[in-house]
């Protein structure tokens, strides 16, 4: 973990039956925050495979 300020943080909660799952991501700026969501929506998949 690097020693650097985040300003930005978003909490996305994800519903999956009777589970949920809280995601909390720390984000520098727009770059970070767009990978950032490539691999929520990754995950978002893998949980859909998992039903």
């Amino acid at each position: 973990m690097t020693n650097k300020t985040y300003k930005k943080h978003s909490t996305k909660v994800v519903k999956d039956g009777k589970k949920t799952y809280i995601i909390n991501s720390f984000l520098e700026d727009d770059s970070n925050r767009s990978i950032a969501n490539i691999l929520f929506t990754l995950m978002l998949r893998e949980l859909e495979k998992d039903k």
